[in-house]
């Protein structure tokens, strides 16, 4: 025996609603008379997915139909994409970091060469005048 649980306008014949069945089967759309009628979905507890238009309990049209190892693959693929993405926008972010990095380095570089060439002047200047007031 199938029981079943109803919500909407289910209830009361027609209308949009929602039906549950013991087994595990929902069924979400319009009904008439209380049968499926009209443009609806049925989750089967099998996992298949049923887009269609229904007429006094059967399916007349069928528009999309997925199974539960289609979906979980769709869902898997969409899932690995969102992940890649994340991860390239990290590895921009630290390529960008270890960038300004390099540039803040070679900045350094250039500066301390400055000072050692600064230096370097100074100590051979002094080193002269050393020699000159050695000599005097």
């Amino acid at each position: 025996a199938v029981v079943s649980t109803q919500s909407g306008h289910y209830g009361r014949g027609h209308g949009p609603g929602i039906h549950r069945n013991s087994q595990g089967d929902i069924y979400e759309g319009s009904f008439k008379e209380n049968m499926r009628h009209g443009y609806g979905i049925l989750r089967a507890a099998s996992g298949q997915i049923v887009y269609g238009k229904w007429r006094k309990n059967e399916l007349i049209k069928n528009t999309r139909s997925f199974n539960s190892s289609s979906q979980k693959a769709s869902n898997a693929a969409k899932e690995s994409c969102a992940t890649a993405e994340r991860k390239s926008r990290l590895a921009l972010s630290r390529a960008l970091g270890a960038r300004r990095f390099a540039q803040w380095a070679v900045l350094s570089q250039r500066e301390a060469y400055k000072h050692f060439a600064l230096a370097e002047e100074k100590r051979k200047k002094y080193r002269l005048r050393l020699c000159v007031d050695t000599t005097a």
